[in-house]
């Protein structure tokens, strides 16, 4: 987790299937969640190490990052819930440019950790039910999976719809 952390380019989502093949429901989920943890907070600090220079590094290669978080304007652990939930940029990117631009680590600890709570949980079972293919079990674990990343999709379609309305709204409207 912590070298993982420190690639952008390596899914999440196989350490956590990984952990749940390897271990039983309850010690997987222990040990995904503390993982992501440790490497949330490494990303985190390797950003904030780096400072302003991460911050237009990332910047230029994820120009997502810094729209998104301007057009929440609210708060850094909500913020943090948000990027996660949504998954439409690479996680680590994401922690290393909060990071950068100094959020309060435990608001952004806490609220990517809840974030990341369905994936974890989701691959986890994924990767303990993955040698019985025909088991209800891995069926409702691929079926979850799926619902979390279609909830992701329409939370982001969601949001982004919103923003355009108030976009337009302000320029048709420029003292309201």
């Amino acid at each position: 987790y912590l070298c993982k952390s420190l690639t952008i380019v390596f899914p999440l989502t196989v350490l956590l299937i990984a952990g749940g093949l390897l271990f039983s429901p309850f010690p997987a989920l222990l040990i995904n969640t503390t993982g992501v943890a440790a490497g949330l907070t490494v990303a985190y600090w390797v950003g904030r190490a780096a400072g302003c220079e991460a911050t237009q590094r990332l910047t230029a290669k994820y120009p997502k990052i810094e729209k998104v978080i301007a057009a929440q304007q609210g708060s850094p652990f909500f913020i943090s819930f948000f990027l996660r939930i949504i998954s439409c940029l690479p996680g680590d990117a994401v922690s290393m440019y909060l990071g950068a631009i100094r959020f309060p680590f435990l608001k952004y600890l806490f609220g990517s950790l809840l974030g990341l709570l369905p994936d974890i949980f989701t691959a986890t079972l994924l990767g303990f039910s993955i040698n019985t293919p025909s088991s209800p079990f891995f069926w409702g674990s691929v079926l979850a999976a799926a619902a979390v990343s279609a909830c992701s999709l329409l939370i982001y379609f969601f949001w982004r719809r919103s923003k355009m309305k108030k976009a337009c709204t302000a320029k048709e409207h420029p003292n309201a």
